[in-house]
C-alpha cells in the first residue's frame, strides 16, 4: 500500500504542477477556479488514469469482472477513470478549504 500511496501523491503534484503551468499561476488552488483550471485538472487526470489502466491490464496486475462498465474505445473500467476525475479536484478543493481555515501569522 505504501507504494500506492506513494504513487498517488506524485500523480497528484504531477496535476497541481501541469494546472499551475497552464494557469500561469503557481497557487492557484487559493482563489476561485476557472476553466482554466477545471478543465486541465480533470483532463489530465482522467489521460493519467487511463495510462494506469491500460498498463496494469497489460502487464496483468488486475481484471475486470464481467460485469464492470467499460469505456468503449479505451477498454478502461468508467469507475477507475471517474475515481481520479472526481477524487483528485475533491482532494485540491478540501486541500484548500484547509488552508483557508488555518490561523494567518
Amino acid at each position: 500500500m505504501v507504494m500506492a500511496t506513494l504513487g498517488d501523491v506524485v500523480i497528484t503534484w504531477i496535476l497541481y504542477i501541469v494546472v499551475a503551468a497552464l494557469s500561469r499561476r503557481w497557487r492557484w488552488t487559493l482563489s476561485f477556479w476557472t476553466w482554466r483550471q477545471w478543465l486541465p485538472l480533470i483532463a489530465v487526470a482522467l489521460m493519467i488514469g487511463v495510462g494506469i489502466e491500460l498498463h496494469a491490464l497489460a502487464t496483468g496486475r488486475w481484471g475486470y469482472l464481467p460485469r464492470t462498465p467499460i469505456v468503449p474505445l479505451l477498454g478502461v473500467s468508467i469507475v477507475a477513470l471517474l475515481q481520479l476525475a472526481i477524487l483528485t479536484p475533491t482532494a485540491f478543493l478540501i486541500a484548500d478549504r484547509a488552508l483557508w481555515k488555518t490561523p494567518k501569522r
